[in-house]
């Protein structure tokens, strides 16, 4: 597993490889370490609790990100 601090590093590579700013990215996910990273990068994020399966608040996050 890759540490937060690392993927937090991969991450801002990623972006400024493809030159994107992180605040024109969202990133919705069901895994709270990796949520934690993106949103460590300045990435706006959506964690998705699989068990709760909150389809509203995800549309919510979509609708005001998107």
């Amino acid at each position: 597993m890759i540490l937060s601090s690392q993927a937090e590093v991969i991450l801002q590579r990623v972006l400024k490889h493809f030159s994107i700013k992180a605040e024109d990215v969202i990133y919705f996910e069901h895994n709270a370490e990796a949520v934690k990273s993106a949103s460590s990068a300045g990435i706006k994020t959506f964690y998705y609790d699989k068990d709760k399966k909150d389809l509203i608040s995800l549309k919510k996050f979509l609708d005001d990100n998107l």
